[in-house]
């Protein structure tokens, strides 16, 4: 099996994810594991219990030693391996302080959460076993871990789940855990269109935000959008009726302009002097030249 060849090959292991998620730029990574991890599990000859339970718990410590800032490390275990005692839990148990998340499949037959309701009926009740993990697993810290559902391949264990189902599943967990670690499904390739993510991602984002205060208490069902108030009307203002601009009343052309002119003085002209009389300077008398007297 390739988990048992990487038995005892942990650092290598680490550095070729390390490698993977920087060349791809993944968001870090998730360990989904679904083997053995006790001896003799299930009825098997499997004798390499103590060996695999190493394996995860170095990887998940050196993954989280080794990836960058930012990045994230979580496990997908099945439900049935997340039953408190089991070797997988105790592993978890020890190594919650290196993880992100824990992403439990809780659509592998021992919980049925998308037939008997999130509190269980015929199965073991789906909000129990998240709970237990919360409390006993990651200090009362529900953001920890996200609820998993499976849209269309796991009719084997008649677990399949419709958007609605997981609507009202999420719901019924929201208003135990208000703030919680959201949901997650298998697999990206039966969300035809993003109908189902879209119609559950409504819900999960009720609670968006909560674990960094940003959303301290959301609303556990939508909120219905407020009808819009009608504005009143307003009345027209009257404008001001503009009162007339008085005209200069027009002057007949044969009226003196308003503004008197001054009379002109009359300019004296010389009185004429009359034809015969002398000029006006007097002229000389001739003096009578003496005639001599005949001898």
């Amino acid at each position: 099996d390739c988990w048992e060849y990487c038995y005892g090959k942990e650092d290598f292991v680490i550095q070729q994810l390390v490698d993977i998620s920087r060349d791809q730029g993944f968001d870090g990574v998730d360990i989904d594991y679904e083997y053995y991890y006790e001896n003799g599990q299930r009825g098997s000859s499997f004798a390499k219990g103590a060996q695999a339970q190493k394996f995860l718990k170095d990887v998940t410590v050196g993954l989280r030693q080794s990836l960058p800032s930012g990045k994230e490390v979580s496990h997908a275990p099945m439900d049935i391996d997340m039953k408190k005692g089991t070797g997988y839990y105790n592993v978890i148990k020890e190594v919650a302080s290196s993880m992100d998340f824990l992403m439990p499949q809780y659509y592998n037959g021992v919980t049925r959460p998308n037939t008997d309701g999130i509190n269980g009926g015929v199965h073991e009740s789906a909000l129990q076993h998240f709970k237990t993990l919360v409390t006993d697993c990651f200090g009362n810290d529900p953001t920890k871990v996200v609820f998993g559902f499976c849209i269309s391949d796991c009719g084997g264990t008649n677990s399949n789940s419709n958007a609605q189902q997981a609507v009202s599943v999420m719901n019924d967990l929201n208003k135990e855990y208000p703030c919680n670690g959201g949901a997650f499904f298998w697999v990206a390739l039966h969300d035809t269109n993003g109908a189902w993510s879209r119609t559950v991602g409504n819900t999960v984002s009720q609670t968006r935000g909560c674990s960094s205060g940003s959303n301290p208490n959301p609303p556990s069902t939508p909120m219905p959008t407020p009808m819009p108030t009608p504005m009143p009307t307003p009345l027209p203002t009257p404008m001001p009726t503009p009162m007339p601009t008085p005209m200069p009343t027009p002057q007949p052309a044969n009226e003196p302009d308003a503004t008197p002119m001054p009379t002109p003085m009359p300019t004296p002209m010389p009185t004429p002097q009359p034809a015969n009389e002398p000029d006006a300077t007097p002229m000389p008398t001739p003096m009578p030249t003496p005639m001599p007297t005949p001898q």
